[in-house]
């Protein structure tokens, strides 16, 4: 996979969050936190259209807020770089170690986002969370 932007960035991590609450949440969490992943995945699903909007209205308009939350040139270039190897490695292997590692850059992607948009705070916090889960499944 190669990811190229940020909105592409936000496209395949909906996709792969999917995934975790969903159908691979049976195999990575113990049972009680399940539906609680779920609920906060659902939770943080629904802000993802604001999340664009407010994306798009900085490329459009504030280019300098992306560049210095380091979404833009070659910072963004190294941080999608580093994204598609560890990405990479995770569809090789398949296994919750490789997963951690994309989850890990994951949330510095978002981190980094929520500089800029608010709105992505509650999706870095439920990756850091989901981090934590997976180290105790």
């Amino acid at each position: 996979m190669r990811i190229t932007h940020i909105d592409q960035f936000i496209s395949e991590v909906e996709v792969l969050f999917d995934q975790i609450a969903g159908p691979w949440g049976s195999i990575l969490f113990k049972e009680k936190y399940r539906r609680s992943i779920g609920r906060a995945w659902s939770a943080v699903k629904r802000t993802v259209v604001s999340i664009r909007n407010c994306l798009n209205n900085l490329v459009v308009n504030a280019v300098s807020e992306l560049e210095a939350a380091g979404l833009a040139g070659a910072q963004l270039h190294l941080k999608l770089e580093c994204l598609d190897d560890t990405w990479e490695r995770f569809v090789v292997n398949g296994t919750i170690f490789y997963l951690r590692d994309l989850l890990d850059w994951i949330a510095t992607i978002l981190s980094s986002l929520a500089r800029t948009i608010p709105q992505v705070e509650a999706w870095k916090e439920l990756t850091v969370q989901i981090l934590k889960l997976l180290d105790h499944s």
